[in-house]
């Protein structure tokens, strides 16, 4: 159980990281 946990933490971040990322690139368009 704790392995889920931690993989949803990560994939959390990540996603969160990735539409960072893209509206950052959105705004120089």
């Amino acid at each position: 159980m704790q392995c889920l946990v931690t993989y949803g933490t990560i994939y959390s971040i990540s996603v969160f990281y990735y539409l960072n990322q893209t509206s950052k690139i959105l705004q120089y368009i």
